[in-house]
Protein backbone atom coordinates (compact mmCIF):
# COMPACT_ATOMS: atom_id res chain seq x y z
CA UNK A 1 0.00 0.00 0.00
CA UNK A 2 2.88 2.42 0.71
CA UNK A 3 4.37 1.91 -2.77
CA UNK A 4 0.99 2.72 -4.34
CA UNK A 5 0.80 5.85 -2.19
CA UNK A 6 4.14 7.06 -3.48
CA UNK A 7 2.74 6.88 -7.01
CA UNK A 8 -0.19 9.15 -6.04
CA UNK A 9 1.74 11.59 -3.87
CA UNK A 10 1.99 15.21 -4.86
CA UNK A 11 3.12 17.80 -2.41
CA UNK A 12 0.51 20.48 -1.90
CA UNK A 13 2.35 23.40 -0.43
CA UNK A 14 0.90 25.98 1.87
CA UNK A 15 0.72 29.63 0.90
CA UNK A 16 3.07 30.39 3.81
CA UNK A 17 5.71 28.28 5.54
CA UNK A 18 7.44 29.46 8.72
CA UNK A 19 10.33 27.80 10.51
CA UNK A 20 11.12 29.81 13.62
CA UNK A 21 11.87 29.04 17.25
CA UNK A 22 8.92 30.15 19.37
CA UNK A 23 6.54 30.72 16.42
CA UNK A 24 3.84 28.55 18.01
CA UNK A 25 3.33 31.22 20.69
CA UNK A 26 3.45 34.26 18.39
CA UNK A 27 1.20 33.39 15.46
CA UNK A 28 -1.18 36.38 15.51
CA UNK A 29 0.54 38.60 12.96
CA UNK A 30 0.98 35.64 10.58
CA UNK A 31 -2.74 34.80 10.70
CA UNK A 32 -3.93 38.25 9.57
CA UNK A 33 -6.86 38.01 7.18
CA UNK A 34 -7.44 34.28 7.65
CA UNK A 35 -10.50 34.61 9.89
CA UNK A 36 -11.90 36.59 12.81
CA UNK A 37 -12.73 33.60 14.98
CA UNK A 38 -10.38 30.68 15.52
CA UNK A 39 -10.78 27.06 16.54
CA UNK A 40 -7.57 25.54 17.93
CA UNK A 41 -7.57 21.76 17.69
CA UNK A 42 -4.97 19.56 19.36
CA UNK A 43 -4.61 16.20 21.02
CA UNK A 44 -4.14 15.47 24.72
CA UNK A 45 -0.38 16.07 24.82
CA UNK A 46 0.04 19.86 25.12
CA UNK A 47 -0.18 21.17 28.67
CA UNK A 48 -2.86 23.69 29.58
CA UNK A 49 -0.11 26.25 30.23
CA UNK A 50 1.29 25.76 26.74
CA UNK A 51 -2.18 26.03 25.16
CA UNK A 52 -2.75 29.27 27.12
CA UNK A 53 0.53 30.68 25.69
CA UNK A 54 -0.47 29.59 22.21
CA UNK A 55 -3.93 31.19 22.46
CA UNK A 56 -2.36 34.43 23.72
CA UNK A 57 -0.01 34.36 20.73
CA UNK A 58 -2.90 33.84 18.31
CA UNK A 59 -4.81 36.79 19.78
CA UNK A 60 -1.77 39.09 19.98
CA UNK A 61 -0.85 41.21 16.98
CA UNK A 62 -3.54 39.97 14.64
CA UNK A 63 -7.20 40.44 13.81
CA UNK A 64 -8.59 37.33 15.54
CA UNK A 65 -11.19 38.20 18.16
CA UNK A 66 -11.72 34.81 19.83
CA UNK A 67 -10.20 31.36 20.12
CA UNK A 68 -12.09 28.20 21.04
CA UNK A 69 -10.11 25.09 22.01
CA UNK A 70 -11.04 21.56 20.98
CA UNK A 71 -8.95 18.66 22.31
CA UNK A 72 -9.31 15.45 20.36
CA UNK A 73 -8.62 12.10 22.01
CA UNK A 74 -6.87 9.60 19.74
CA UNK A 75 -6.85 11.73 16.57
CA UNK A 76 -6.69 8.88 14.06
CA UNK A 77 -7.81 9.96 10.62
CA UNK A 78 -10.71 8.17 8.94
CA UNK A 79 -13.41 9.44 6.60
CA UNK A 80 -16.07 8.88 9.26
CA UNK A 81 -14.03 10.73 11.90
CA UNK A 82 -13.35 13.60 9.45
CA UNK A 83 -17.06 13.96 8.65
CA UNK A 84 -17.94 13.91 12.36
CA UNK A 85 -15.34 16.57 13.16
CA UNK A 86 -16.47 18.62 10.14
CA UNK A 87 -19.94 18.90 11.66
CA UNK A 88 -18.44 20.07 14.97
CA UNK A 89 -16.24 22.65 13.25
CA UNK A 90 -19.11 23.95 11.12
CA UNK A 91 -21.21 24.36 14.27
CA UNK A 92 -18.57 26.65 15.81
CA UNK A 93 -18.67 29.04 12.85
CA UNK A 94 -14.89 29.44 13.04
CA UNK A 95 -13.31 31.26 10.11
CA UNK A 96 -9.91 29.77 10.91
CA UNK A 97 -8.84 26.37 12.19
CA UNK A 98 -5.38 26.08 13.74
CA UNK A 99 -4.33 22.45 14.15
CA UNK A 100 -1.44 21.84 16.51
CA UNK A 101 0.48 18.60 16.89
CA UNK A 102 2.08 15.80 14.94
CA UNK A 103 1.05 13.84 11.85
CA UNK A 104 -2.20 12.28 13.10
CA UNK A 105 -3.85 15.52 14.20
CA UNK A 106 -2.61 17.35 11.08
CA UNK A 107 -3.93 14.62 8.77
CA UNK A 108 -7.28 14.64 10.58
CA UNK A 109 -7.52 18.45 10.34
CA UNK A 110 -6.75 18.45 6.61
CA UNK A 111 -9.21 15.60 5.93
CA UNK A 112 -11.87 17.37 7.99
CA UNK A 113 -11.53 20.59 6.04
CA UNK A 114 -11.71 18.56 2.83
CA UNK A 115 -15.17 17.48 4.01
CA UNK A 116 -16.17 21.14 4.42
CA UNK A 117 -15.29 22.20 0.88
CA UNK A 118 -16.09 24.41 -0.93
CA UNK A 119 -16.99 26.66 2.03
CA UNK A 120 -14.22 25.62 4.38
CA UNK A 121 -12.51 27.79 6.98
CA UNK A 122 -8.88 28.79 6.54
CA UNK A 123 -6.35 26.30 7.90
CA UNK A 124 -3.07 26.84 9.70
CA UNK A 125 -0.97 23.87 10.80
CA UNK A 126 1.52 24.13 13.64
CA UNK A 127 3.62 21.01 13.58
CA UNK A 128 5.48 19.68 16.56
CA UNK A 129 7.62 17.40 14.42
CA UNK A 130 10.02 19.13 12.06
CA UNK A 131 10.48 16.11 9.78
CA UNK A 132 6.77 15.39 9.37
CA UNK A 133 5.40 15.52 5.84
CA UNK A 134 1.83 15.68 7.14
CA UNK A 135 1.81 19.46 6.96
CA UNK A 136 2.63 19.71 3.26
CA UNK A 137 1.91 16.33 1.67
CA UNK A 138 -1.26 15.70 -0.30
CA UNK A 139 -1.87 12.30 1.31
CA UNK A 140 -3.41 11.65 4.70
CA UNK A 141 -2.81 8.30 6.41
CA UNK A 142 -6.16 6.65 7.07
CA UNK A 143 -6.78 4.37 10.06
CA UNK A 144 -9.21 1.52 10.59
CA UNK A 145 -11.33 0.83 13.67
CA UNK A 146 -8.47 -1.33 14.96
CA UNK A 147 -6.18 1.73 15.10
CA UNK A 148 -3.88 0.43 12.37
CA UNK A 149 -3.09 2.33 9.15
CA UNK A 150 -5.16 0.95 6.28
CA UNK A 151 -4.67 3.34 3.38
CA UNK A 152 -4.34 6.89 2.18
CA UNK A 153 -6.70 9.68 1.21
CA UNK A 154 -5.54 12.18 -1.39
CA UNK A 155 -6.41 15.68 -0.22
CA UNK A 156 -6.54 18.75 -2.39
CA UNK A 157 -6.90 21.43 0.27
CA UNK A 158 -3.53 22.87 1.24
CA UNK A 159 -3.29 24.92 4.42
CA UNK A 160 -2.91 28.66 4.20
CA UNK A 161 -0.03 28.54 6.68
CA UNK A 162 2.37 25.94 8.07
CA UNK A 163 4.45 26.87 11.10
CA UNK A 164 7.25 24.68 12.42
CA UNK A 165 8.58 25.45 15.90
CA UNK A 166 11.83 23.59 16.69
CA UNK A 167 11.46 24.51 20.38
CA UNK A 168 8.47 22.18 20.60
CA UNK A 169 10.73 19.21 20.03
CA UNK A 170 12.95 20.36 22.89
CA UNK A 171 9.95 20.77 25.22
CA UNK A 172 8.34 17.43 24.29
CA UNK A 173 8.09 14.71 26.92
CA UNK A 174 10.87 12.14 26.32
CA UNK A 175 8.41 9.24 25.85
CA UNK A 176 7.02 10.96 22.74
CA UNK A 177 10.48 11.06 21.13
CA UNK A 178 11.65 7.55 22.00
CA UNK A 179 12.36 5.16 19.13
Amino acid sequence: VYEKAAEKADNVFAAGYLLKAGISCSLGEHLMGLGETCLLICDRHPSDAFIDRMVAGILDGGDISSVEIMRIERPRCSKARARELAESIAATGAGLVVAFGAAKILDLARATLRCLQPERPSLALVTSVVASNASVGSLAVMYGDDGLPNGFWKLDCPPELVAVDPLLVLEAPPHLLAC
